[in-house]
């Protein structure tokens, strides 16, 4: 007899104890079992399928953690207006890549027990991403009240548990430079154990033991937001993913995991498409860090980015950014900064690195991808809504540039390529002063002096940056291209000459096909990316541990 999943009962998310609806909109049907709150998943490879029972009656029996409560910490919570600015913050900017609470029912039922490890992992990323002016404590003095409350088992709930420490994701105490337990990589590996232990990665057998159709909907949230957090967090710092999908029947994210009224959240769409996106990422990291010294083109992958981007609902697609009439929407151009960048890096050619050129040279579909996220973060930077992109930002940014520098030796390109390159750098300097992570980039820039030599142009914004007239050109506009059976402008369905300067060169038709053909695009990038950032410049932040974090391979 194979065991059930987990059962944590009714997951509280909110402020109460008593949460047995907290999830689920008042015209759901209460879900009749009441699993023990702390039961783990046993998985029937071994012989303790056989003690199933036993062991749930053990878990249900069990009182739980009789560690000391932490009376100071529990009562020093925020006061309400102060809950509800950071509870707003994660609503309007974090919810749809961490989509764990539920905003119909989180303050119902308030005026019982509530949660100070939930109530201070809240006031951490609210206080990081969007400080109030009234202040009550800092994001670190939130950050360590909730860690303690974690590590002392202060909440017996798994569910609220995981909620909690997955918005830790928002913090970085310090540098992931070093080994430490403060990193998001950290963190997310422990919520994934975590997960696992309570059975989020398997489809239960019967719903109603794990409490019914609307907690599934949000374990199966949960399990796939740490699926795509660990894909895309890999990627960045070259590290191997510990989810692996043979293991898991758990069913793929949909609408209906979030019922109503959130499946009608625009935003929930968004959600489901980032998850299918992250899982292509993630096989393209494994291929990139597992097989360095092939040449081949990875064009399976290649391919099934295509395939994701072509077969999104037209409301999510980058519409025609140039339209003034368009809608703004945040989200919807987040969506496209992982894509944009996996792109780029694929199309980098690192073996034409050599001492006196330390940057790889960059193919059509990585300048024009690289231009893209250019005109993303103009867009951001002209709202002052930049801050809100999070860490993992400045990878897509430094990313980016790397291929907007060869720009700078291909006649035709080097001033459009150079606009969008001073657009970046102030995205970066703004990061700077947000996220640690961002200040690897910009000392490792400035030390290889990237930005001196760029072309003249007639940038349409304030910028610091220098524009000396000294170019260096020494390529045609017909050397960025690049045959190898993936035609780039498939990558590109919804972009038109009013993209960019750059999208209006290179759709205009001015490269030839064919060029490159034999060359190896996938030389081994670990010895030629450690010449590039000195990883003693500065301190990293979750996205990024080490030099691996612009192409995702790993330095030893």
């Amino acid at each position: 007899m194979t065991p059930p999943p987990a059962a944590e009962g009714q997951a509280r998310t909110g402020l109460s104890a008593s949460n047995a609806h907290l999830h689920e909109p008042s015209e759901v049907q209460q879900p009749t079992a009441t699993p023990a709150p702390g039961a783990s998943y046993l998985g029937n490879s071994g012989i303790l399928q056989i003690f199933a029972r036993d062991s749930q009656r053990i878990a249900a029996s069990d009182p739980g953690s009789t560690m000391p409560v932490f009376t100071g910490i529990e009562n020093d919570l925020p006061p309400p207006e102060l809950q509800q600015s950071f509870a707003d913050t994660y609503f309007d900017w974090c919810w749809p890549w961490c989509p764990v609470l539920d905003k119909a029912t989180f303050w119902q039922n308030s005026d019982t027990t509530i949660s100070p490890l939930l109530i201070n992992a809240l006031a951490l990323l609210g206080t990081q991403v969007r400080p109030p002016i009234m202040r009550h404590a800092t994001a670190a003095e939130y950050y360590n009240r909730a860690k303690m409350l974690f590590y002392m088992d202060q909440d017996s709930n798994p569910i609220v548990c995981l909620q909690a420490i997955m918005l830790f994701y928002w913090w970085a105490p310090r540098g992931p430079s070093q080994v430490h337990k403060d990193a998001a990589w950290w963190w997310t590996g422990i919520a994934i154990k975590y997960a696992q232990q309570a059975g989020l990665h398997r489809e239960p057998k019967n719903v109603q033991d794990v409490g019914g159709e609307v907690i599934q909907g949000l374990r199966r949230r949960i399990w796939w937001t740490l699926f795509a957090r660990e894909r895309l967090t890999a990627i960045c710092q070259g590290r191997p993913c510990s989810i692996n999908p043979e293991d898991c029947d758990v069913r793929e994210p949909s609408i209906d995991d979030f019922g109503p009224p959130q499946s009608r959240d625009p935003r929930a769409e968004i959600f489901v498409h980032w998850v299918r996106l992250c899982g292509i990422i993630g096989r393209v990291g494994q291929h990139l860090s597992r097989h360095p010294e092939q040449a081949a083109f990875p064009a399976t992958l290649a391919e099934e980015l295509v395939n994701w981007v072509r077969n999104l609902p037209p409301h999510l697609g980058l519409s025609n950014m140039s339209d003034r009439v368009r809608t703004f929407d945040r989200d919807v151009l987040a969506l496209h900064l992982p894509y944009l960048t996996t792109v780029t890096i694929l199309h980098l050619n690192w073996s034409s690195q050599h001492p006196s050129q330390p940057w790889p040279e960059a193919y059509t579909a990585a300048v024009l991808s690289a231009s893209c996220v250019t005109r993303i973060f103009k867009d951001f930077l002209a709202r002052g809504e930049i801050r809100f992109l999070g860490a993992i930002s400045s990878w897509h940014v430094a990313v980016a540039i790397v291929a907007l520098l060869y720009t700078q030796r291909v006649e035709g390109l080097a001033e459009s390529g150079a606009e969008d390159i001073r657009i970046l750098k102030l995205a970066l300097s703004e990061l700077a002063r947000l996220w640690p992570t961002t200040e690897i980039f910009v000392k490792g820039f400035d030390r290889l002096k990237a930005f001196e030599n760029l072309r003249s142009g007639r940038p349409d914004f304030e910028s610091t940056a220098s524009a000396t007239d000294h170019p260096t050109t020494s390529s045609t506009v017909s050397d960025v291209d690049w045959f190898h059976g993936i035609d780039w402008r498939s990558y590109f369905p919804q972009i038109t000459v009013q993209t960019s300067g750059l999208a209006a060169i290179l759709l205009a038709g001015q490269t030839n096909e064919g060029l490159w053909d034999d060359m190896s695009w996938l030389a081994d990038p670990t010895v030629h990316f450690q010449n590039l950032f000195d990883i003693t410049d500065a301190a990293l932040d979750p996205f990024m541990e080490n030099l691996s974090a612009l192409t995702g391979w790993e330095i030893e």
